[in-house]
C-alpha cells in the first residue's frame, strides 16, 4: 500500500473549513487534519511539501467541449498575432511541418488586431497548394486560401447560403473570407477527423485538464467524442470522470 502525506500548505476541505495536512493511500484520501496527527499514522510515507500553497479537491467543469478542446490545442493559434505578417509567419512554419496534401486548420484570428480582413492571396504566399482554413476568434468567420476555396467549390458563381456571406473583390471573385452560414461550405470540405485523431485529442485534453486540477467534466459534443471517451475507458487510459451532456 502506497501512501503520501501532503503538508506545508492549506488543505481546503469545504467552505470555511481547512486542514494542515492530507494523507492519501493508494490514490485515495485517507484522512485530513493536523499534520502532527497524520504524521504519526504516515510512518515511512512519502511526504510532499506544498510550499505554503493551497490544495483543493479536484474541480468539475460542467460545460466543456472536451474533444474539440483537445483538437484546438494541436492547431495553430493566432490570437496573439498583432499583424497579418506575424500570423503568416506562424502559418508558414506550421505548413512546412505537415505532410504533403495534409490540410492546415486552426486560427482564432482577430482581424481587429490586423487593421483589415485577410485574403486568400495572403495565405497563398505561405501555404501554396496546401488547403488551409483558419477560424476567427469569435467563430463567425473563416479565412481560406485558394486551394481550400477550390476544394470547397467556392467560386465567382457560388451563391452564399441564406444567412451567410462570401466576401468578394470588385470583380466578384471570392477574396477568401466567409461568414456565418457560408462557413459551412468550408467546414464540409475539411476531411473529417479519424478515430485515431479523436483518441489523441481526447487524451490531450485529459492531460491538460488534470494539469489544471480538473478531474471531472461534462462534455457537450457529438457522438465521436463519446466514442473516444469510451475507447479511452476500455483501454484503461481514462483517468478523469466524464459525463456526456
Amino acid at each position: 500500500m502506497s501512501s503520501t502525506l501532503f503538508r506545508g500548505g492549506r488543505i481546503h476541505v469545504r467552505s470555511g473549513v481547512s486542514a494542515e495536512a492530507l494523507l492519501a493511500r493508494d490514490g485515495r484520501v485517507a484522512a485530513v487534519g493536523r499534520e502532527s496527527d497524520l504524521a504519526r499514522d504516515a510512518g515511512t510515507t512519502e511526504r510532499v511539501d506544498l510550499g505554503g500553497g493551497l490544495m483543493t479537491p479536484g474541480w468539475f467543469d460542467a460545460h466543456v467541449h472536451f474533444m474539440w478542446w483537445g483538437f484546438q490545442m494541436a492547431e495553430i493559434d493566432l490570437r496573439d498575432t498583432k499583424t497579418i505578417e506575424a500570423a503568416l509567419d506562424l502559418i508558414g512554419r506550421r505548413a512546412r511541418e505537415l505532410a504533403p496534401g495534409q490540410w492546415l486548420t486552426g486560427g482564432r484570428f482577430d482581424k481587429n488586431n490586423w487593421g483589415r480582413w485577410p485574403t486568400a492571396a495572403d495565405l497563398d504566399r505561405v501555404t501554396g497548394d496546401r488547403p488551409t482554413v483558419m477560424r476567427s476568434r469569435d467563430g463567425h468567420s473563416r479565412w481560406l486560401n485558394t486551394a481550400a476555396l477550390r476544394a470547397a467549390m467556392i467560386g465567382k458563381e457560388t451563391v452564399a447560403p441564406e444567412g451567410g456571406a462570401i466576401f468578394r473583390d470588385a470583380g466578384g471573385a471570392p477574396t477568401g473570407v466567409l461568414q456565418e452560414r457560408a462557413n459551412e461550405l468550408a467546414d464540409r470540405a475539411v476531411p473529417p477527423a479519424t478515430e485515431a485523431d479523436c483518441d489523441a485529442a481526447t487524451l490531450r485534453a485529459q492531460d491538460e485538464a488534470l494539469k489544471r486540477g480538473v478531474t471531472g467534466v461534462e462534455s457537450l459534443e457529438q457522438a465521436s467524442s463519446y466514442a473516444a471517451l469510451q475507447r479511452a475507458r476500455e483501454r484503461g487510459k481514462l483517468t478523469l470522470r466524464a459525463l456526456m451532456g
